[in-house]
């Protein structure tokens, strides 16, 4: 039960922090006074109630819950989405910027067709596969790194199908 008339924010905070047995971090921009009144209700259903309240956003990681205003959680939310847009536009750049280079691999087992089509997703924007039915081989133009993808996703389906023997003896005997 908590009955407070214009109490600090960031105090009655440290009190669901002690109740709770969790770790609260306030942001700077976290103040405010606040007035409540309530009986017997749950800390986490209370602090919840006063979070709404007073426009603030809680992010719990482990046992901290770290405590900010709902502009700055924006900013935040914003900033990560940003570098990791950057960050899928650098790979690319760095991707368009490589030299291509090309690659044999003779299959055994799989079909050439299938295998193509399954490696068009792995390929990059600028890769190249193509097939040569007589000698059962690829050949891929692309960068080093997704040459090297495709090697290996080759290896692990170019695999012979199991196969059951079944063998059957007739015996006659006079």
């Amino acid at each position: 039960s908590l009955d407070f008339q214009r109490a600090d924010l960031v105090n009655i905070l440290r009190l669901i922090a002690g109740v709770s047995g969790l770790n609260i971090i306030t942001s700077p921009e976290v103040k405010g006074i606040v007035t409540l009144r309530l009986l017997d209700v749950p800390w986490d259903q209370a602090l919840d109630i006063i979070l709404r309240n007073n426009q603030l956003k809680m992010q719990q990681e482990g046992n901290v819950i770290r405590i900010t205003t709902l502009k700055q959680f924006a900013l935040e939310r914003k900033a990560e989405i940003s570098a990791e847009e950057m960050k899928q536009a650098s790979t690319k750049m760095k991707e368009e910027s490589e030299e291509l280079e090309a690659a044999t691999v003779r299959i055994s087992y799989a079909t050439l067709i299938e295998l193509v089509a399954i490696l068009d997703g792995v390929k990059s924007s600028r890769g190249d596969i193509k097939s040569d039915e007589r000698t059962k081989t690829l050949i891929i133009h692309d960068v080093p790194d997704k040459i090297a993808e495709m090697k290996e996703l080759i290896r692990t389906l170019d695999k012979r199908t199991q196969q059951v023997t079944i063998e059957a003896r007739i015996v006659e005997v006079n």
